[in-house]
């Protein structure tokens, strides 16, 4: 499927040039896909390759905006006495990455 999206991308090259050409001012061109390839123009060099590196487009605002429609969000957390500990803590953190997906356009209650 990566590869696929990889070779299905590469078409892409000639509009960024094309881009660049008919508009100077842009600096960088981005292109990602939900398989998670990702295209920069013009290139750059990439962190060592034996550095971890955790980059996703995905969960970068650019991608979410453009991918998606705007949301309408409600997120119901349970404050009950059974909701102790780590239970409340990992709630806590789902909401926590929930609204870390949110852009202008979303709207939201909690």
């Amino acid at each position: 499927v990566i590869l696929n999206s990889a070779k299905w991308t590469e078409g892409l090259d000639k509009y960024f040039r094309e881009n660049m050409e008919k508009e100077p001012s842009l600096l960088w061109q981005l292109a990602g896909t939900s398989t998670g390839v990702y295209r920069a123009y013009p290139g750059y060099k990439w962190r060592t390759p034996n550095d971890k590196d955790m980059y996703d487009h995905r969960r970068r605002g650019w991608y979410i905006q453009g991918s998606s429609s705007p949301k309408d969000m409600v997120i119901l957390l349970d404050l009950s006495g059974s909701m102790t500990g780590s239970k409340i803590a990992i709630v806590k953190l789902a909401a926590t990455y929930l609204l870390d997906t949110l852009q202008e356009n979303d709207f939201v209650n909690v």
